[in-house]
């Protein structure tokens, strides 16, 4: 999906293999993860893709990013994400869209029902 990354001016570019919807998709809504220990980093569930030189990690730190096509030209698709220090790790994590916290609570008495239906159906000729 990614191949690799660099620091252009600040901004972190994520080159990719193919401009599958999936590889957006992943870009855009899956979490990251940088591990300064090995030097890589993973977006989503994908391979590791090395670190560019230059990357601040440090808690709350602010981070720019954006996609590159595989024949170079940069696309629309950007992201911009503060990182957070794992509790039990020195890796730095940006959350994806996924672990946002729900508008509607059960503690506002929001609950969520499954209704099953079953239907009857008969055909004038039977």
């Amino acid at each position: 999906m990614f191949s690799r990354l660099e620091m252009v001016s600040g901004q972190i570019h994520v080159h990719a293999d193919n401009s599958s919807l999936k590889t957006t998709k992943t870009f855009t809504h899956g979490g990251i993860a940088f591990d300064p220990q090995t030097g890589f980093a993973t977006f989503g569930k994908d391979a590791l893709v090395k670190m560019p030189d230059g990357l601040v990690l440090e808690e709350g730190a602010v981070v720019s990013m954006q996609l590159v096509a595989p024949d170079g030209t940069l696309k629309k698709q950007t992201r911009v994400a503060a990182l957070h220090q794992s509790k039990d790790s020195l890796i730095y994590r940006v959350p994806g869209q996924s672990k946002t916290p729900a508008k509607f609570s059960r503690e506002d008495g929001w609950i969520i029902a499954v209704y099953k239906f079953r239907a009857y159906l008969s055909h004038p000729g039977i």
